[in-house]
């Protein structure tokens, strides 16, 4: 059966990246494509971007806004495709990406997750997603390593799933999560024996400055079922220590994250006695962490955003 892929673009004001966004998908060298837009209760011109948009390989829908784990879902639900492709509406593909994620699904096709590099755009600088021994292409030893890398080996637009992983309704994106949705998703299918497809070559560009000017927004960073789905990994499954090792370092980071956008909302008192109560978190971050909570706004918003700049 010829692979057809459903792209799955959610949208949230996106007006200055979605034409680009979507141009890069139109402008494919493999062209057995849909293109599923689910408008999120957009309040800029994203929408009237979209619509100006004459290509009978673009369906639009619209919903108020339920956030991205949400909206994912509806698109899927909305799509034709025997594989998923997700892409972000401030990322953007090479040309070669569907094609190059085909040949991937041809040569592993037992495989359920594919996945490639991408390069990580920053305001200065670029830097590229983790390298994986000596081949173009291969299949994951272990997905537990990667989570020792400085960016996630896996990321949503530089991924594609078979579709029938969506055939069980416990295999979508949890609708409670409206941050490290994705990172929670993949964790659940991996543990579900899922296999990992990568490709070496970098064909994705990830916009680190768009999600930088949004980062604020976010509010408190608690992926509290991706770091439990990672915690709970560590009591079940049976790991060489360096996939520990890596599991560890995730949970620590997640966590270092959480208490400290916790201290940037201004909730000291909780971040606090989040700090107190975490067994994860080594002693010399607890002290850091600690003296945050008594600094000015001013200058843990400052220390944040070279965090952003540079990881």
């Amino acid at each position: 059966m010829k692979i057809k892929f459903s792209v799955i673009i959610p949208l949230f004001n996106k007006e200055d990246s979605i034409k680009s966004t979507i141009n890069s998908v139109l402008n494919q060298s493999y062209q057995n494509f849909e293109i599923i837009i689910v408008n999120d209760g957009s309040t800029d011109s994203s929408l009237k971007i979209v619509e100006n948009f004459k290509n009978n390989k673009i369906k639009v829908f619209n919903n108020i806004n339920h956030g991205v784990s949400y909206t994912r879902n509806y698109a899927i639900k909305k799509s034709s495709g025997n594989y998923i492709a997700f892409l972000d509406a401030d990322d953007f593909w090479h040309n070669d990406y569907l094609e190059k994620m085909k040949q991937l699904i041809e040569k592993y096709s037992n495989c359920m997750i594919f996945c490639s590099r991408y390069e990580v755009c920053l305001p200065q600088k670029k830097h590229y997603s983790g390298k994986i021994g000596i081949n173009k292409d291969g299949i994951l030893d272990s997905y537990w390593r990667t989570l020792s890398f400085k960016y996630e080996f896996v990321w949503t637009s530089a991924t594609v799933i078979n579709r029938e992983v969506f055939k069980d309704d416990k295999n979508f994106f949890n609708i409670k999560e409206r941050i490290g949705e994705d990172l929670d998703l993949i964790c659940r299918l991996y543990l579900n024996n899922n296999t990992i497809a990568y490709t070496q070559e970098v064909l994705v560009k990830y916009n680190r400055k768009y999600k930088m000017d949004n980062a604020f927004k976010v509010g408190i960073a608690n992926p509290r079922s991706y770091i439990n789905q990672l915690k709970n990994t560590l009591k079940l499954v049976s790991l060489e220590n360096y996939e520990v090792q890596a599991i560890t370092k995730k949970i620590i980071m997640k966590e270092i994250m959480y208490i400290y956008t916790l201290v940037l909302n201004g909730k000291n008192k909780l971040a606090r006695k989040e700090i107190r109560d975490n067994s994860y978190i080594p002693l010399k971050f607890k002290i850091a962490l600690s003296i945050s909570s008594f600094m000015p706004n001013f200058m843990n918003k400052w220390v944040y955003s070279i965090r952003l700049e540079n990881f």
